[in-house]
């Protein structure tokens, strides 16, 4: 009996609200509050309080899982979205309401503080980003999302007011400087940057594979490109981005800092001729040693490579490098041929190297 009551009271609030007469009551109720400063202060002041609850957004939280996860709440609920989202007279309040909203220098930019400190939290940013993904990696999302953005763009009104946003965020230099600093962070970026290029790629292929798409943008780029106050406005845009351009770079070239895209220089020492030219240096030392040596030996000996090889060995000298020794005439070109099995080359690059090397290294001659 007891559980019956709350039943009851639920149908009973049901059948009022369902007359339309009662929830226009209730509505213009709502608005009279709302209307009130002072109302409207203690609401949103008790909302807030609400909101800042741990206790009570936990409750919500449970309770619009509970919700969703009930098969029959979830289409009750998802029919009530859909006939809101479809209401136009329903659509233009909102979108009344929002633009008032938005007109507010205050509330955008508490909103716009709102968001970025969101996304400059690591954790939530990869959560979004996840999301994002898992919802986009879904061909039914992307294929709705695609139809309600050119929903948007093929109605006249609906474009003047974005082409209108964009101009007018453009028009803002603080803006224009945020918007310009983000990108570049982004191509600073390597994983960004392969990010968008695999995702580029992919939507290409897969957008430009379809004949109605591929037909589409094509007529597209054709219209825009013949319409005359479109490639005004663009050639506008490029003039003044060339001129920010220049003033960088005149600045640039004032603090003496390179002005030409491009690598930048390696070093000399870090450059591969150097470090090759380098080694054959240092060997040089050692192998006139080594054939200093081996010219000093009796004429016996040095006629008898087994035995000029046994006496060197006896006196510290590497097997390695008396092989070499013994069949080059100078130590120079001992050095080259060492070099020339360590860094597995031909003993011609070799030579090159240690001639360029020596050409930056001690200026004169070379061999």
């Amino acid at each position: 009996m007891e559980d019956r009551v709350p039943n009851q009271k639920r149908s009973e609030a049901k059948r009022r609200l369902a007359d339309p007469e009662v929830r226009k009551r209730r509505s213009e109720a709502t608005k009279r509050g709302w209307d009130n400063p002072e109302v409207r202060q203690r609401r949103s002041a008790g909302i807030r309080a609400a909101a800042a609850d741990p206790e009570v957004r936990q409750r919500k939280s449970e309770g619009m899982r509970g919700a969703w996860a009930d098969p029959k709440k979830r289409k009750r609920m998802s029919k009530a979205l859909r006939r809101a989202a479809t209401d136009p007279e329903r659509r233009r309040r909102i979108s009344d309401a929002s633009r008032a909203r938005w007109a507010n220098p205050e509330y955008a930019k508490g909103v716009s503080d709102v968001s970025r400190a969101r996304w400059a939290n690591p954790e939530y940013k990869k959560r979004a980003g996840d999301a994002i993904r898992r919802a986009l990696a879904k061909p039914k999302t992307r294929k709705r999302i695609s139809k309600g953005v050119r929903r948007g763009w093929d109605n006249p009104e609906v474009r003047q007011r974005r082409s209108e946003g964009v101009r007018r965020a453009m028009a803002d230099p603080e803006r224009r400087k945020r918007i310009s600093e983000a990108m570049r962070r982004a191509a600073a970026d390597p994983e960004v940057r392969r990010r968008k290029s695999e995702a580029s790629r992919a939507v290409s292929r897969r957008t430009w594979d379809d004949p109605e798409v591929r037909q589409r943008r094509i007529e597209g780029i054709r219209a825009a490109a013949a319409d005359p106050e479109r490639r005004k406005r663009q050639s506008e845009v490029m003039r003044s981005l060339w001129a920010e351009r220049n003033e960088a770079l005149r600045a640039r070239a004032a603090k003496g800092l390179p002005t030409k895209p491009g690598r930048k220089k390696q070093p000399e020492e870090r450059r591969k001729y150097f470090q090759i030219g380098r080694a054959v240096e240092e060997q040089i030392p050692g192998f006139a040693k080594l054939i200093e040596t081996r010219r000093s030996l009796p004429r016996r000996m040095r006629q008898s490579a087994k035995l000029a090889k046994t006496e060197l060995l006896s006196r510290g000298f590497s097997e390695e490098k008396i092989a070499v020794a013994l069949s080059s005439k100078t130590a120079e070109i001992a050095a080259r041929h060492m070099i020339s099995q360590v860094e597995d080359l031909e003993y011609d690059v070799i030579a090159q190297y240690h001639r360029d090397y020596k050409k930056v290294a001690s200026p004169g001659p070379s061999v």
